[in-house]
């Protein structure tokens, strides 16, 4: 048994500044989005911080806004400085240990607990030390707020974008030179919907390379993004990022994609991740490209729930943070996943799905007062889903509404 964070997403830093004001975003249309992020319960989160925000004042209290936001949805917030140049000579680390130290100090944000530093290094030209030499320059500066906020590090994806994979030489970096300032390590993880053996490729390939790290230097993993992507061209026109499915739904909007981050939740719980965070969470810009990855669209059509959504309420309704993860049979040799939480007062929660439906399984959760009802029942009872039968488990049994396009 472990201890679990849960899951949560991505929030978007600039939600609230122009640069997402130019194409919808107002003061009067954001509490829709605002009312279904709290109603979501998310349990992990992930927020980026970029320098631009040090000089303009309007992303800066966009940042802010973000951060309260994260907070009063009860989520546990991760701050990642989003990239560049951070040292202290130039000014940027003594700045944004202020920025986090008025968080905390002054703004109430009693759930900052990570801090992570550049996003996917591994993919840009910052060498492994002087990486550890930002976190060791930003470590007396947050003093006061150690004892809330850990350092969480990685954020690795497989490899640079051209050149042989890397992620194991940074995690052996990370475990002999870093582990006596880093708590955790995170990985990024995206696939497209028709190359699933690259979504369990990742998280066993990680998992078995953090496993094989000296004692020492073993730490709890998280995934700080993932995502499915579709096809980038459709009808011989750009599709967009993340892409379409194969009738030109954005893939965002299809049950494939909820049922591959399902599919992606359950194993990396069996996995022992310690919580996941999808990019992304609802519609905004982060800079002038256009990227829509996120599971609440636009404010022009509303604020539409996507399928995704559907899940990650279904198991933020049914999993809390801090429960544990534990191991639980599944059927031998089949294509059915499970996974199992204990919560603090005894609560049981499996849920499964059968990885060959793709499109057509639902995904289903069952609750348990009990550990006996929970963990006793005879094998022979299993349904196709891994789980007894509707009519045999407890009533609050949850069936995730999958449904509006794409299957």
């Amino acid at each position: 048994m472990q201890s679990f964070a849960g899951y949560g997403g991505q929030f978007n830093h600039h939600v609230y500044a122009a640069i997402s004001r130019s194409v919808g975003v107002t003061d009067d249309n954001v509490g829709d989005m605002e009312r279904k992020m709290r109603a979501l319960h998310p349990e992990f989160s992930r927020i980026f911080f970029n320098g631009t925000a040090f000089n303009d004042a309007d992303r800066m209290q966009s940042f802010i806004r973000t951060v309260q936001l994260a907070q009063s949805t009860g989520t546990v917030i991760n701050i990642t400085w989003q990239g560049g140049t951070l040292n202290v000579a130039n000014g940027t680390i003594p700045k944004f240990a202020n920025v986090l130290i008025d968080l905390v100090r002054n703004r109430g944000i009693t759930n900052l607990r990570w801090l992570t530093l550049q996003n996917e290094p591994n993919r840009t030209k910052i060498t492994k030390q002087a990486y550890e030499a930002q976190y060791r320059a930003l470590d007396p500066y947050i003093q006061s707020i150690r004892g809330q906020v850990k350092y969480m590090g990685g954020d690795l994806v497989r490899g640079p974008d051209v050149g042989a994979p890397d992620q194991q030489a940074w995690f052996q970096y990370m475990a002999t030179n870093m582990a006596d300032i880093l708590d955790a390590y995170s990985i990024h993880v995206f696939w497209d919907y028709w190359d699933t053996q690259k979504l369990v490729d990742r998280l066993t390939e990680v998992r078995a390379i953090v496993d094989a790290l000296p004692e020492s230097g073993r730490k709890p993993l998280y995934v700080a993004e993932y995502g499915v992507r579709g096809l980038r061209n459709f009808n011989d026109l750009p599709a967009g990022d993340p892409g379409v499915w194969q009738d030109g739904t954005p893939i965002t909007q299809t049950n494939i994609s909820a049922f591959q981050h399902a599919w992606f939740d359950i194993l990396a719980a069996r996995l022992g991740y310690m919580g996941t965070s999808k990019w992304d969470s609802y519609f905004g810009k982060y800079d002038n490209g256009t990227q829509a990855y996120f599971m609440i669209g636009s404010p022009a059509n509303g604020w539409p729930l996507y399928p995704l959504y559907n899940f990650v309420h279904l198991l933020t309704s049914t999993v809390k943070r801090d429960w544990r993860t534990v191991n639980v049979d599944g059927v031998p040799d089949t294509s059915r996943l499970l996974a199992a939480y204990v919560g603090k007062k005894g609560e049981h929660t499996i849920v499964g799905l059968d990885t060959a439906g793709r499109s057509s399984t639902r995904l289903r959760t069952c609750r348990f007062p009990t550990r006996s009802e929970a963990f006793h029942r005879p094998r022979s009872s299993t349904s196709q889903s891994g789980t007894r039968p509707a009519t045999e488990w407890s009533a609050r049994r949850r069936s995730s509404p999958l449904t509006p396009r794409g299957s």
